[in-house]
């Protein structure tokens, strides 16, 4: 028996040798201090426990048999699209004359020949020379095929994998780095090179940008570009916004290093909100060998540089405290406020002029900075009070309806009907109708809130409708409320009180704009009780955000929306695309009528409207495949009951691979190869096998049987025999 062929189901080699010693030096304890005709008792003990433990890792024994089969030869081919490639002249031109002078003839007469060829993955070699086709280059994939048709070195036919010839550029572009493949294969890569290793072209390489920009914020794109043949000269690098003009936005000179590099910092303010397609573009020279690489294209989405927000607040109170404190919070808000600390009734013993507070700046505020704000808070605030005319109203009210602004108005004795707003402009603002000063009342008491649709974007504070239930039903109670009339047409109640309905939040569109009521100016009570009760007051504080976001229009609160889980995708990569529609009080809608539209950059519109699929909770769902690379455009228009709803629009990209970007012969990655593999890197022109030396294996064996050692009977039985045996002799010592 040879003990290397003795291997363990648990290999735990470490916990083996630990337990032997330990019951060695167990052993030679027992034999200095026990007396002489104990040790015979003690070793058949050792004995019997090396044993249970050399069972318990369950041994097995392999049997082997000597194989004398040929050795094989694997000759693996890239044909992705790279190959194809000029450099100056075509590379697949070569291999097609490499391949005609039957370079592997003298291999033939000690090794078998096996041809392959792989892009994405591994395949046999047809009938016909194959075509540099693959979209991909995957030699890790390859290399690991390889490995399993060989079964580690033997295949089915009592032969065994001798080498690999790899024939590629080296532009490996997918799937994990090739090192590590190799470094597992045990087999020698003699890897040949197709193409040139510094052809003269100018490209670029990578753009680096983030997915967002502010707008009329300044944002850097820097860009990394390769000019092979073009050391030590300035190279101008222009960006270029993609629209009917492509006006140049900035341009920048760089200069290419003596490793064929250069990185520039290109630095523009964007204008205007939402998604825009940009380009960066560099000069194009003659002897370049291709000039598609010249140019680049990225998207960008312009968002707000910050959420302008004006708090007017009557007097100092906790929902003024810990409603400012969300906003200060947030880094995508600008919040400037004002609060009252002495009304003009209020009893000064000193002049006007000896006090350190400022007069109220109605002028400022409401005429000359009022359109530099996206929303607008008023909480228990008397605006009459303060030197605000009729006419600072009437600017609020174009404000929500003319140029879209929100605006929100919180609860109190100086609130609604109660703050003089009855009559004057902003009453037609609020989405419930309000009383006379006098008529109004302040109904005090604590209640619970209760919910009206809890799917509408503020109201829906869970992931699923369940824990947005659950949620609320949670909520703390608030503690007195204005109590307002009746809803206007259109508006839509979120929150009302248990008693009679009143409403307690009110939301409507109004012209441009979005209002937002809320008649209790207590909310502060809810992180305080969840704090007391021991819950997260998270929840408090996604309101308030969730509140903002509605009224500005974020992203996240369209009723129309077409869902990509990216913006960038692979040629020939699936996208899937999910279209949600919500009505007015954001139910997502089952049933409508949609029209579906992709277009690409040459303004081409394919209609996919029967490709959509409905989903059972609603909305639509359906997946592209797109072979064309550039920017693509999806768009969608709704209607429900005949009612148009809207439209949408999304862009996305679709990028290479890099088969088609990168052009010079990778020699560094198929060097590595071949030196960690014990294998030679050649360029395809000057391969001879004259020169080739593969290492054989003087004997060659595989594993013909294994036999499970821990199972067979006879093992215990011997360790039945050592305590029978160790039972008599303490019997016949009399040690019993």
């Amino acid at each position: 028996m040879n003990f290397k062929d003795i291997e363990f189901l648990y290999p735990y080699k470490g916990l083996i040798v630990i337990l032997l010693i330990t019951a060695f030096f167990i052993f030679v304890l027992l034999f200095l201090r026990l007396p002489k005709r104990r040790l015979l008792f003690s070793f058949l003990r050792l004995l019997i426990f090396l044993l249970i433990i050399f069972l318990l890792f369950q041994p097995q024994y392999n049997i082997r048999e000597e194989l004398t089969g040929r050795r094989v030869l694997a000759v693996v081919l890239d044909n992705s699209q790279s190959m194809g490639l000029n450099d100056p002249t075509p590379r697949w031109q070569k291999v097609k004359k490499f391949f005609s002078q039957e370079p592997f003839k003298k291999l033939e007469k000690k090794y078998q020949i096996r041809y392959y060829t792989f892009s994405d993955k591994l395949s046999s070699w047809g009938v016909e020379f194959p075509q540099p086709v693959g979209k991909t280059t995957n030699i890790s994939q390859a290399l690991r095929e390889i490995n399993k048709i060989d079964n580690l070195g033997m295949n089915q036919s009592g032969s065994y994998l001798a080498g690999i010839f790899l024939i590629s550029d080296g532009q490996n572009n997918q799937g994990d780095h090739p090192l590590t493949s190799a470094e597992n294969l045990n087999l020698p890569i003699y890897a040949l090179g197709v193409g040139n290793p510094q052809p003269k072209d100018l490209a670029i390489e990578e753009i680096k940008h983030s997915d967002f920009a502010f707008k009329n914020t300044p944002v850097d794109i820097e860009v990394e570009i390769s000019g092979h043949g073009f050391e030590s000269k300035n190279i101008p690098v222009s960006l270029l916004e993609k629209d009917i003009t492509n006006q140049i936005i900035h341009t920048e000179n760089v200069k290419i290093d003596s490793q064929g590099k250069g990185r520039v910092k290109l630095t523009f303010t964007p204008q205007g909100l939402g998604e825009k397609i940009y380009l960066v573009n560099i000069p194009t020279y003659k002897e370049e060998i291709s000039l598609t690489n010249n140019v680049k294209e990225f998207l960008l989405n312009i968002v707000r540089e910050k959420i302008r927000v004006l708090y007017l607040c009557g007097q100092i109170n906790y929902e003024y405290a810990f409603i400012r404190n969300i906003l200060k919070s947030d880094p995508t808000i600008e919040l400037v406020s004002f609060v009252i600390l002495r009304n003009p009734e209020n009893i000064a013993f000193v002049p006007d002029d000896q006090l350190s507070l400022i007069p109220f700046p109605a002028h400022e505020i409401f005429i000359k900075e009022l359109y530099n704000y996206d929303l607008v808070i008023i909480e228990n605030f008397t605006y009459h009070r303060f030197g605000i005319l009729s006419q600072y109203l009437d600017n609020l009210h174009r404000f929500v309806n003319e140029k879209g602004g929100g605006l929100i108005m919180i609860g109190g004795d100086n609130a609604f009907g109660r703050g003089g707003y009855k009559g004057t402009p902003i009453e037609d603002l609020l989405p419930v109708e309000i009383y006379n000063p006098h008529q109004e009342k302040i109904i005090p008491g604590l209640f619970r809130m209760q919910v009206e649709n809890y799917q509408h974007p503020i109201m829906n504070l869970g992931n699923t409708l369940t824990e947005t239930m659950h949620i609320w039903q949670g909520m703390p109670e608030l503690d007195g409320f204005n109590q307002l009339g009746k809803a206007k047409p259109g508006a839509t109640i979120l929150g009302f009180h248990p008693q009679g309905k009143t409403p307690i939040l009110a939301v409507w569109d109004k012209g441009k704009g979005r209002v937002f009521i809320i008649t209790s100016n207590t909310t502060w009570h809810w992180p305080l009780e969840l704090s007391k009760e021991g819950k997260s007051q998270e929840v408090y504080n996604h309101f308030w955000q969730r509140v903002v976001r509605w009224l500005i229009r974020a992203e996240e609160m369209k009723p129309i929306r077409i869902v990509l889980e990216k913006k960038k995708f692979l040629e020939d990569e699936k996208i899937p695309v999910e279209i949600r529609i919500y009505d007015k009080n954001y139910q997502l809608l089952k049933k409508t009528k949609v029209k579906f539209y992709l277009s690409d950059r040459k303004n081409k519109t394919i209609y996919l409207s029967d490709r959509l699929q409905i989903l059972p909770e609603g909305g639509y769902w359906t997946e592209l495949t797109l072979d064309e690379l550039g920017e693509y455009t999806l768009s969608v228009e709704a209607w429900d009951k005949g009612v148009y709803l809207g439209e949408e629009k999304i862009y996305f990209q679709v990028s290479s691979v890099g088969e088609k970007d990168k052009f010079m012969l990778n020699e560094a990655l198929l060097e590595n190869l071949a030196k960690m593999s014990g294998g030679e890197y050649i360029h395809l022109a000057k391969f001879d096998p004259e020169n080739i030396k593969i290492p054989g294996i003087d004997k060659l064996t595989r594993i013909k049987r294994r036999i499970n050692l821990w199972n067979q009977p006879y093992f215990y039985f011997l360790i039945c025999l050592f305590l029978i045996s160790e039972w008599y002799l303490r019997r016949r010592s009399g040690l019993l």
